[in-house]
């Protein structure tokens, strides 16, 4: 064999050796990375067929926690966070049946934040008022007369208190509610959008100090404006 033999013989042999060297460096490595992507992993139990989330500091420690609506267990379930990245579910608040979406506000202007749940089998708003450290009192609940799957909140009215939008897919109509302050929904009225409406936002896009409502209509594959006139009336923005 002559000298390019050996050479390729030689090369050959080095080839192996450094593959077989990064074989034992990844074999020794992955105990330790599989170790380590255990320990990172963090899944948090919740209730049954979680839809949505909020991130707030529902106990007013100053740390944000995360509130889970879960539609099969008819709860909101409360996932405190410790301000060093770690979180653990302590609880729940039953939320009526098969709620759908939340939002985190102050319904009845005492200072502290109150929970309010859009539920779809029961066809409510219920509403938990918060003590500022934790607590929540019990439901209360006013009629959407709609099958709700998103919810909305503001004050359409300007008369200073939460009112709520509902969108309901079913009816293809957004409900639009007035907030009597403490903590219920009143004199519901429906607004006939497009077909099947998924989602509803508030915003004020005209800059008039007025909210608006932007409603996703996943049947008509459209968005919709509707512009409100601070008395709480809302016209299509064409």
């Amino acid at each position: 064999m002559g000298e390019g033999g050996n050479a390729s013989t030689a090369a050959n042999r080095g080839v192996r050796v450094v593959c077989l060297a990064i074989i034992v460096a990844l074999f020794h490595a992955t105990p330790a990375a599989a170790q380590s992507s255990l320990k990172s992993r963090r899944d948090i139990p919740v209730g049954a067929y979680p839809v949505a989330a909020l991130v707030v500091d529902y106990d007013g420690d100053g740390n944000f926690d995360v509130v889970v609506v879960s539609n099969g267990s008819d709860s909101l379930d409360l996932v405190k966070g410790f301000g060093d990245g770690t979180l653990r579910r302590v609880g729940a608040l039953a939320a009526s049946s098969v709620p759908s979406a939340a939002a985190f506000v102050d319904l009845d202007n005492d200072g502290h934040r109150d929970f309010v749940v859009a539920n779809k089998r029961s066809q409510d708003l219920a509403a938990r008022l918060g003590d500022g450290i934790g607590g929540y009192g019990a439901l209360l609940r006013s009629a959407v007369a709609a099958i709700p799957s998103a919810m909305a909140v503001g004050d359409w009215n300007g008369d200073g208190r939460i009112d709520a939008a509902t969108a309901n897919p079913t009816q293809n109509t957004v409900a639009v509610l007035d907030g009597d302050g403490k903590g219920r929904f009143i004199a519901p009225r429906a607004i006939v959008v497009g077909t099947q409406p998924e989602a509803i936002l508030a915003a004020d896009f005209e800059a008039d100090g007025r909210p608006d409502l932007v409603v996703v209509n996943y049947g008509s594959d459209s968005a919709q404006i509707w512009r409100g006139d601070g008395a709480g009336g809302f016209t299509l923005r064409t």
